[in-house]
């Protein structure tokens, strides 16, 4: 059976529907501030990320928001700034580059700056 919208993994396999879990977490206790659940597209993670940053609580206060590489697009960095908030994204170099210039990007000076706060 084949439903709309759906993924394969693989060739000749039945497709089936997926969801993914997304959370916003704060980062000094690791609390969880946010949370939304998505079908499984390759653009969830990005969307739900989006959707988290414009429906946050306080939006005159500034955020840093940190992300692994998927969130390493010119679309989620824009989403970002539209809303105050400064997107750190890991640079992905997996064939394709993203928008942010090196002082956006957890390159290695995260722990810079971790070290200094502690």
């Amino acid at each position: 059976m084949t439903i709309a919208g759906s993924t394969a993994k693989g060739r000749a396999r039945e497709q089936k529907l997926s969801y993914m879990g997304h959370a916003l977490m704060e980062n000094c206790n690791g609390l969880v501030v946010d949370g939304l659940a998505s079908r499984a597209t390759g653009q969830a993670e990005c969307l739900a990320g989006e959707v988290m940053v414009m429906r946050r609580e306080d939006p005159d206060r500034a955020v840093t928001v940190g992300a692994d590489k998927a969130y390493d697009t010119a679309e989620f960095v824009r989403t970002c700034k539209a809303f105050g908030v400064e997107a750190h994204a890991a640079r992905n170099t997996a064939g394709r580059r993203g928008p942010g210039s090196a002082a956006q990007r957890l390159d290695g000076g995260a722990g810079i700056g971790r070290a200094q706060r502690d």
